[in-house]
């Protein structure tokens, strides 16, 4: 192999692998996210575990993630929040943004 095609073969897998890398990004939580007046939380967990707070009062529940939504669990209550492309999320009249 030419060092010249071997140079091209190297450059197309970097690339696929940083492509897939930052398509994955997108697609994650962990952490904490929180309002902009830090009155509504959402921290997530490992194992799909999350602890939801609204004015201090801190809940226990579950998320899972599909693509670029994710579903937090809480007594019963389901929400969708959507990930941006910025790694916020947004749902219903919020934006949670990671601290």
């Amino acid at each position: 192999m030419s060092s010249a095609l071997f140079r091209r073969v190297f450059i197309v897998l970097l690339l696929g692998c940083a492509m897939i890398y930052v398509s994955g990004c997108g697609k994650s939580v962990s952490g904490v996210y929180a309002d902009d007046t830090g009155t509504f939380t959402v921290e997530f967990k490992s194992g799909g575990k999350a602890t939801v707070t609204v004015l201090g009062s801190p809940q226990d529940g579950d998320y899972t993630v599909d693509g670029k939504t994710v579903t937090v669990k809480v007594n019963g209550d389901a929400k969708v929040l959507t990930i941006n492309g910025d790694g916020s999320l947004s749902g219903p009249g919020t934006t949670l943004r990671k601290k």
